[in-house]
């Protein structure tokens, strides 16, 4: 016997043989647009730099580059120097990579994303014995609302490389 679940009502053989066929194919058609709804690509954005930054404690990163861009430009905008939440957008995953030189005293790293202007994951990475160090942020998941802006930081004074080793990307999950 074939059910179809239908607003809290089930839909049994019997009575589905009882539905005229344009009512069928209304109702194909529905379910059909609820998946392709469902599974709409959601907006990413990546952000890097262009050109090498010497920063200082606790100073963002001017990231001025849009990498890469997804479908729906205003759920995510390049804003501020970083990325702002647009219309419509509850929850995003976020990752991030900053690439150092070191220039001041510390032996490493520290770095931090931030959602306005608050510390919502800081990370410490270790300077190699040629100088270069790199903090790789894991996914993060975070509730947000419009206007929201997500940027990245650096904790201690450091020389930010450009290229593709420093970016940050938000993609809209919900």
């Amino acid at each position: 016997m074939k059910i179809a679940r239908l607003n809290s009502k089930i839909l049994t053989e019997d009575i589905y043989k009882k539905i005229s066929d344009d009512k069928i194919t209304l109702l194909d058609a529905y379910i059909n647009n609820l998946i392709k709804e469902k599974m709409k690509t959601k907006d990413i954005l990546r952000v890097g730099l262009t050109n090498d930054q010497n920063l200082q404690n606790n100073q963002k990163i001017a990231l001025n580059k849009i990498q890469f861009n997804g479908v729906n430009s205003n759920q995510l905008i390049h804003y501020d120097d970083g990325i702002k939440i647009g219309e419509g957008v509850s929850k995003v995953k976020i990752t991030a990579c900053i690439f150092h030189t070191k220039t001041g005293g510390m032996d490493y790293c520290w770095d931090s994303i931030k959602k306005n202007g608050i510390d919502i994951a800081i990370n410490i990475g270790g300077y190699g014995t040629s100088g270069y160090g790199s903090c790789s942020f894991p996914t993060l998941t975070i509730d947000v609302k419009k206007d929201d802006v997500i940027t990245l930081s650096v904790l201690e004074q450091t020389l930010v490389r450009s290229g593709g080793n420093t970016w940050l990307e938000v993609a809209v999950l919900e």
